[in-house]
């Protein structure tokens, strides 16, 4: 048994981009439909002007694909000055510097860094993408309105200190989606007592996706120039990492799931979404296991592509 690609299917990848600091998450992706003449790109995981690092860009069909990716912890490097606020909360805003500061010593950033660990909190920054009654936040702040914005729960995994010398404080952070690291920089300095704001963030991880692994926007232009930018593209397999899998080995199987109907399962299975794959290794779509039943939520391929 033979299958093809569709065309719409040949045409899509996702793209690891390391971002310089300057460009908003918004140009990279302008940059990046220029660069590849299409329009169909979008990212997950939106990158302040004044961060850098990894940001994953899915190209073609495989932007159905965001909802999965985006549900990946990320991890970032980030520098906190210390002994002052902003009211952007990051070196871009109004700095005020705080009077009277006596410099935290190290266990007691040390102290103050634990309460911080797990499930917690965190107030949003008033300058921030959030709609509040369908108008950014960060525009009504900008006019001076109050935003009105509401804690939200996150989870901070993992937060180290990577490097302490008043008054920088360089920081290693894993955290669920949603996690503003501005606001985690503002609430350590709240409770340090001396104030704090985001100096530097570099993000260099989306789950098992790393920025190491990743190329810039000059590099994809020379290889598509080149012809060679598919060879840099991560295959879904390995963007999925944190996702659950299905291999359907049985025609009948792949036909039914192409059509869109729910595939009955041979052998006991997890509950949940997943990722369903040809036995060739490609990606069909993704499912959702209920009951030992497959029901296709995204689909690939066509049963003529089989």
């Amino acid at each position: 048994m033979q299958r093809k690609m569709s065309n719409s299917l040949s045409k899509a990848g996702i793209l690891l981009i390391d971002k310089k600091r300057g460009p908003t998450s918004h140009d990279v992706v302008a940059s990046l439909r220029r660069l590849l003449g299409m329009r169909k790109i979008g990212h997950n995981g939106t990158l302040d002007p004044m961060a850098t690092g990894l940001m994953v860009l899915c190209v073609g069909s495989f932007t159905r694909l965001n909802p999965w990716l985006n549900r990946a912890d990320k991890t970032y490097e980030a520098t906190l000055r210390l002994g002052a606020t902003s009211n952007t909360d990051d070196e871009e805003g109004l700095i005020n510097n705080t009077t009277g500061v006596v410099p935290p010593d190290l266990a007691q950033v040390e102290r103050v860094l634990a309460r911080f660990k797990g499930e917690i909190e965190q107030l949003p920054p008033d300058f921030s993408a959030i709609k509040i009654g369908g108008v950014r936040s960060h525009k009504l702040a900008r006019e001076g309105k109050k935003t009105n914005l509401t804690p939200r729960q996150v989870c901070i995994i993992d937060l180290t200190i990577e490097e302490y010398v008043y008054p920088f404080l360089k920081i290693r952070v894993q955290c669920s989606k949603g996690t503003y690291i501005r606001a985690l920089a503002r609430d350590i300095g709240t409770d340090l007592g001396c104030g704090a704001y985001l100096a530097e963030l570099r993000r260099t991880a989306i789950g098992s996706m790393e920025v190491e692994n990743s190329i810039t926007l000059e590099q994809v232009e020379t290889y598509q120039e080149n012809g060679t930018l598919k060879q840099q593209y991560l295959s879904p397999r390995s963007a999925l990492q944190g996702v659950e899998h299905i291999e359907l080995s049985e025609e009948c199987q792949m036909k039914r799931f192409g059509h869109g109907n729910v595939v009955a399962l041979n052998r006991e299975a997890f509950v949940g979404d997943c990722a369903v794959y040809h036995p060739n290794g490609d990606l069909c779509g993704m499912g959702k296991v209920e009951s030992g039943r497959l029901r296709p939520t995204v689909v690939f391929t066509t049963p003529a592509a089989i």
